[in-house]
């Protein structure tokens, strides 16, 4: 049965109706959206055909009616997420769930937040967030200073890092880095925390004039050479720059750094290291240290300090942030066994208020079925894994719906498999 709606109010309400019958069949209709996620939100027009076959359903939408995509998506089936890569003076990002103006993550091509306004129970489960937990890998330089990420504190976001690679020239012995929350030793040299933050924020202070009078003649040294101001310089071209620069002026900056840096802690790292990023606490992941991280869907942030020019914003946040800040932190809960059979074992690697996190791991030769409540997002850390039919290798992520709580995991390969998974807490 070929059925076409016109415009409808609710389109889930449609979706809901079409599995209910459990009769093969396809209809079309068109309805309005929003784009929430601009800075300047506007409604679409989006238009879509469904089709029910043997009770799995199929999908495209596109916002014009001639532009429809020739492949189906089968939201009854693990969903691969397309990746977007946002370049950054430190690095990149890598995104694979992230809906907002600076990029928009996919699904074989179609925006994932249009996939979701079809029907949000369908897809996410009864959680009431609007977006699915944020997944993205953080890809710093190898090169200290260009590759350490801003120094950061967060209000609301929560978020856990999984380091996956440690870059050997970087970090010769594996073990690199991140600084993490205040330094204990510094602290004790102070009556009290206020006279603590107090000193922090002079010595940031400090280093800031410094930092902003070497970004000055850097500027103009972009213009001269026809890049514009906001433009991302390489490390190799930056350091050339910063070379032809006052010796005294350099040697300024590298002292007042250090001053500031002997404020904050740093904690090793190496391959498998799991870090819980608790609100208000500062923290910057350093150079050549690769992580995937799994965070709650805000996008807030109070930038402390940078050892280069912050190309998004034109200030940063100290004094509000250093006011808000932790003095206390905690970086590595202990993993929770809560499943262990023949050839598979599951972790809780940490637990918030709105998600937890799991670690997969699969023997060779080994399955396991997954049973979740609402929706999960999952991605390949070592080996290969067949997830509902479906390959998953090394950084490759699914969103499994809650229209298929129930997913098959298959070592596919000859090495033993980690996956991690992320779960809402509803």
């Amino acid at each position: 049965m070929d059925k076409s709606l016109g415009t409808v109010a609710a389109p889930a309400r449609i979706i809901e109706e079409l599995l209910l019958d459990a009769v093969d069949a396809q209809i079309s209709f068109n309805f309005e959206f929003l784009n929430y996620y601009e800075a300047e939100p506007s409604t679409l027009q989006l238009y879509c055909e469904c089709h029910l076959k043997a009770g799995e359903l199929y999908c495209r939408i596109a916002a014009e009616p001639g532009a429809m995509t020739a492949d189906w998506i089968n939201l009854t089936a693990p969903l691969r997420l397309d990746q977007v890569t946002v370049p950054k003076p430190w690095g990149a990002e890598i995104w694979y769930t992230g809906i907002e103006s600076r990029g928009i993550c996919s699904i074989q091509n179609t925006p994932l937040p249009w996939l979701i306004a079809l029907s949000p129970q369908r897809l996410l489960g009864t959680t009431t967030a609007r977006d699915p937990i944020l997944l993205k890998i953080l890809a710093p330089l190898q090169q200290k200073v260009y590759g350490d990420l801003y120094l950061e504190l967060h209000e609301q976001k929560i978020e856990v890092y999984v380091v996956t690679h440690v870059d050997e020239v970087a970090w010769p012995d594996g073990k690199g880095q991140i600084r993490y929350g205040f330094s204990p030793d510094k602290l004790k040299e102070f009556e009290s925390p206020a006279a603590f933050k107090q000193a922090y924020l002079t010595a940031v202070n400090h280093y800031r004039s410094i930092r902003e009078a070497i970004d000055l003649e850097l500027d103009k040294i972009k213009v001269q050479n026809g890049y514009a101001l906001d433009a991302i310089i390489a490390p190799t071209l930056a350091e050339h720059w910063r070379a032809s620069l006052d010796d005294e002026l350099n040697q300024q900056e590298l002292q007042r750094r250090h001053t500031m840096e002997a404020f904050t802690d740093l904690k090793e790292l190496e391959v498998g290291s799991i870090i819980q990023v608790q609100p208000r606490t500062p923290h910057s992941l350093q150079h050549g240290v690769r992580v995937i991280e799994f965070q709650s869907p805000h996008y807030e942030r109070f930038i402390l300090s940078f050892g280069q020019k912050v190309l998004t914003q034109s200030h940063w946040d100290t004094k509000t942030a250093i006011n808000r800040a932790n003095l206390d932190s905690n970086m590595a809960p202990e993993p929770i066994s809560i499943a262990h059979e023949a050839g598979c074992e599951i972790h809780q690697i940490v637990q918030f208020p709105q998600f937890e996190v799991r670690r997969v791991r699969l023997a060779v030769n080994s399955s396991h079925t997954l049973l979740l409540q609402d929706y999960g997002i999952l991605i390949g850390v070592e080996g290969e894994v067949l997830v509902g039919g479906q390959p998953l290798t090394n950084e490759d992520g699914m969103l499994l719906s809650a229209m298929a709580p129930a997913q098959r995991l298959v070592n596919s390969g000859s090495s033993p498999a980690v996956l991690l998974l992320a779960v809402p807490r509803t």
